[in-house]
């Protein structure tokens, strides 16, 4: 959902929930929240090549993969690098309504540990 230039909100499909930040010490993601307000509000940054990049409007971090064992979504870093790529797909209605997405056909991406932040050093994080 977007929110106005490149700021989003996210819904869980499953849940009806927006995708929230802030959860716990670590600023876990959950689909937990009725409306999209501050927690709920994300930046979408290009990174070119397809690839994206989540920053909290909340607290200004980086969303990053990798969290814990299950490597969970947190809004907890500084900077882009490799665990804050993320890739955007478009699924079709019958990829929805069937519950799973057919995940073979899509392939990781190992973007370059480091990436420069396309508009300019000090403004991605």
């Amino acid at each position: 959902m977007r929110r106005g230039g490149n700021r989003i909100a996210l819904l869980s499909w499953y849940s009806e929930k927006f995708v929230r930040a802030g959860i716990g010490q670590e600023s876990m993601l959950g689909a937990s929240s009725d409306q999209a307000a501050g927690w709920e509000t994300f930046e979408l940054i290009d990174r070119g090549g397809g690839r994206v990049a989540l920053r909290s409007v909340q607290n200004g971090k980086f969303v990053r993969a990798g969290i814990g064992q299950e490597s969970m979504l947190a809004a907890s870093s500084d900077q882009v690098a490799a665990w804050e790529i993320f890739q955007i797909f478009t699924l079709s209605p019958q990829e929805i309504n069937s519950g799973t997405p057919p995940l073979h056909q899509y392939r990781r991406i190992l973007p370059e540990p480091r990436l420069p932040c396309p508009s300019g050093p000090g403004n991605c994080g």
